[in-house]
């Protein structure tokens, strides 16, 4: 047990997936994920990122229904552009979470992040 999740990803699945680009001016990120992995690289094109959540429960109705709970939340303020992932709550009927996020930015970005439960890979040189 994690946090009050208890996860044996069993059952029927649902998916969710969100892309975006960086504001103009940002310099700054902040990413706060949980079950799931983090990948940063170096941008080789338009700087952006991609997310993509997927959840198990007993039903396929049910994994419908929490998938649109598992959301990540992208805010900007000034310079900074942050991601936090928004899970369902862990006394529903949830047999699992997993919250992958790849961020493409420039070298020079400055980069904060809290990847709880989770793996961290960095493909910059």
């Amino acid at each position: 047990m994690v946090d009050g999740y208890t996860f044996t990803r069993t059952g029927e699945t649902a998916e969710s997936s969100d892309t975006g680009r960086f504001t103009d001016g940002i310099t700054r990120i902040e990413i706060q994920n949980r079950f799931g992995d983090i990948k940063i690289e170096t941008a080789s094109g338009e700087p952006g990122w991609i997310w993509d959540g997927k959840v198990w429960a007993d039903t396929r109705e049910l994994a419908d229904e929490l998938i649109d709970e598992l959301v990540m939340d992208v805010q900007t303020d000034g310079n900074t552009q942050s991601w936090e992932v928004i899970l369902p709550d862990p006394s529903s009927d949830l047999n699992g979470i997993e919250s992958n996020l790849t961020v493409m930015i420039p070298s020079e970005f400055k980069v904060r992040m809290t990847n709880a439960n989770s793996r961290f890979s960095d493909t910059n040189p």
